[in-house]
């Protein structure tokens, strides 16, 4: 869930933050000093949040696409297309058959499509039912 992934990725910064000017506090370091130091914890955490907008920007995405076929009368199923950031569970994902349908392809409401993995790059497209061609 975002709200869960968000919180947990600011206690952290939250916890490394108040570690390091506690410790800089004790130690009697400059207010410079210190906001280095501060800075440098927020610096090595960037890809935590990149990681974190990428991961939920497009599972976003895909659960948007998911309501839009659920709600359409010509959609048939979310084919499941991996991106550039791949992992062996997204591509096994986009090589299943499922419900015989072909490839990939997955039902409306099927929440597997939402988030295959962490900082997953895949989209889907519509599979649209044929008499509607």
């Amino acid at each position: 869930m975002l709200s869960d992934r968000v919180w947990r990725l600011a206690g952290d910064e939250r916890d490394k933050i108040a570690s390091v000017l506690r410790t800089d506090i004790l130690r009697g370091e400059s207010v410079g000093t210190m906001i280095r130091n501060v800075r440098r914890v927020h610096d090595n955490d960037t890809w935590k949040i990149e990681r974190l907008v990428v991961t939920e920007g497009n599972t976003a995405y895909r659960a948007a696409a998911d309501f839009n076929a659920k709600a359409s009368e010509v959609v048939t199923g979310l084919r499941l297309h991996p991106g550039i950031k791949r992992s062996k569970g997204c591509v096994d994902l986009a090589n299943e058959d499922r419900y015989g349908l072909g490839k990939g392809v997955f039902l409306p409401g099927d929440s597997d499509v939402y988030n295959p993995h962490p900082n997953c790059t895949s989209y889907v497209t519509y599979e649209i039912d044929s008499r509607w061609l």
